[in-house]
């Protein structure tokens, strides 16, 4: 998306795009590794989910990266949180995320708008697969 938008693809603008963490600690990275071509680029809105509410772009990058070995969700176990972030995409939401923490953690399961995601996390455990390609209009 970025190499689209800095191509000046007239579909994909860089105002168009968004990127949101559940922790401030990740934005401040993501601000310190990409600090030269994220100044070049500087109308992507980075943020946390907090940060995000009320806002919307047409392209989201969801960032729910969190591993430890206790399987501890933190921030991912809250409803409203994942509510924002997931509905902040006006045309495409792209969700990163370690599916092995997912697929071992039955209360992300419980969430009904998270229940695809969880499949997915489930699907990709069982058959060891590490890419899987998937294309949904909405959430």
């Amino acid at each position: 998306m970025l190499r689209a938008a800095e191509g000046g693809t007239p579909e994909l603008r860089i105002e168009d795009l968004a990127v949101t963490f559940m922790y401030n600690a990740q934005v401040k990275l993501l601000e310190e590794l990409g600090k030269t071509r994220l100044n070049r680029l500087g109308g992507i809105k980075i943020g946390t989910v907090d940060g995000f509410q009320g806002s919307e772009r047409d392209y989201v990058i969801v960032d729910l990266m969190r591993s430890n070995p206790q399987r501890n969700l933190g921030f991912l176990s809250d409803e409203r949180r994942l509510n924002v972030a997931f509905s902040r995409g006006r045309k495409k939401t792209i969700i990163v995320g370690d599916l092995t923490m997912y697929s071992e953690s039955a209360k992300f399961g419980n969430f009904a708008f998270c229940e695809p995601l969880y499949r997915i996390a489930l699907y990709c455990s069982r058959y060891r697969t590490d890419r899987v390609k998937l294309a949904y209009s909405t959430l």
